[in-house]
């Protein structure tokens, strides 16, 4: 009840508010719904996979400032901003409910702030937000979601060529995770146009890159990271999973991206070819996955003008009322499937939803063994898959 009651307070704000039926911005609404995410996911308590093991990390690994040694940042597998963070946050109170609150104040803000500076259907892409990533950006990749946010902050520097300030907030955002590294690069991609010629491009940088992903990892003298590249390599799906993710990431978003500019004007030019690049890439090496992270803000302002411009289509406006729904549903349906996933092969009779459902508090602190089962579980059963592939 806890997940559903903001999905359904949104919902009618979007017909409220989106829609125009209501007089106003709906500013207040907004502000209550940004308090109501805020203590949804502030208060949790050890809800989600990886905030389990951020929530150790945070007892035993960190200490305060005054004890922070350089061996802390060699030694620990995490950013030096992420370790900073932490230990300012245990230096305040000794808990982890301080980080995860300051965690989930900024991270939604900035979403918040972004979704209102770039479209004017605000609640709508708040609610595919809270469909597709919200549980992801507040309980999962906590680091990533960081880097994510700094990311959306910097994107109106790429826009203007603030090549100062946009630089500066891309290396806090790598500061949080190694994976917004990326984020140097994209400028140089901002002005090219999606068409063929740019299609056969991506296809030869896109070999060219996983040629060069076989080769690199023997000559990185770091040994974690060298870890992590091929760890990712290994996650290759067969050949009707790579249609199932290309489908996912690359066909659908580009079916949707070119039927809409037939009826509006381009949005976030700066970054289309770098999206369908990594989309691309992601089908084949789905460890590479969470670069799409980054994009999905984007992705949620463009689905959400899209829906109102079929809405708005006098050649639609007839059966409008059951497409609509249908591509929302349809566009729905992976994530179902990621939270409906039967994880009984790891712990039995569960489903991947067991990560945030029950919820539990930092008021009564219940711990939830089916969840830790299922998150350090799920690490072993990776492992096997990687080692019977060798």
């Amino acid at each position: 009840m806890i997940y559903l009651f903001p999905l359904l307070l949104v919902f009618i704000l979007i017909l409220a508010y989106d829609t125009k039926s209501a007089k106003g911005g709906g500013y207040f609404a907004y502000s209550f719904v940004y308090i109501l995410l805020v203590c949804i996911a502030g208060f949790r308590y050890k809800v989600g996979g990886d905030s389990l093991e951020y929530f150790n990390s945070f007892t035993n690994q960190i200490p305060k400032l005054g004890a922070l040694k350089q061996e802390h940042f060699i030694m620990l597998r995490y950013e030096s901003f992420w370790i900073l963070l932490n230990s300012a946050c245990k230096t305040i109170i000794d808990d982890f409910a301080v980080l995860q609150f300051i965690h989930t104040i900024f991270v939604n803000a900035v979403v918040f702030w972004f979704f209102n500076k770039y479209t004017k259907y605000k609640f709508t892409s708040l609610f595919i937000y809270l469909l597709f990533y919200y549980l992801y950006y507040n309980t999962e990749i906590l680091r990533e979601s960081i880097a994510i946010s700094f990311f959306l902050l910097a994107y109106p520097a790429l826009t203007a060529g603030k090549w100062f300030k946009y630089f500066f907030l891309v290396f806090c955002a790598s500061m949080f995770h190694a994976s917004a590294i990326f984020l140097f690069i994209l400028p140089l991609l901002r002005k090219t146009e999606l068409n063929k010629t740019t299609f056969i491009k991506m296809g030869l940088g896109i070999l060219i890159i996983l040629i060069v992903l076989k080769v690199v990892p023997s000559f990185i003298p770091n040994e974690e990271l060298k870890r992590r590249i091929s760890g990712y390599q290994e996650f290759t799906p067969s050949f009707r999973g790579f249609m199932y993710f290309f489908c996912i990431y690359f066909a659908g978003p580009l079916l949707i991206f070119f039927h809409y500019l037939r009826y509006r004007p381009l949005l976030f030019r700066e970054l289309i070819v770098t999206y369908f690049v990594i989309a691309v890439a992601v089908s084949y090496l789905t460890g590479f996955g969470r670069f799409i992270n980054y994009f999905m803000p984007f992705l949620s302002i463009y689905f959400a003008e899209y829906l109102f411009m079929i809405g708005k289509q006098k050649r639609y406006r007839q059966v409008k009322g059951i497409m609509i729904p249908t591509i929302f549903i349809l566009a729905f349906i992976p994530k179902y499937l990621y939270y409906f996933k039967d994880t009984s092969y790891v712990v039995p009779d569960t489903y991947n939803y067991y990560r945030w459902f029950p919820y539990t508090s930092i008021f009564d602190k219940q711990e939830n063994e089916t969840r830790r089962l299922l998150f350090y579980r799920s690490f072993d059963y990776r492992r096997e898959y990687i080692r019977d592939k060798d």
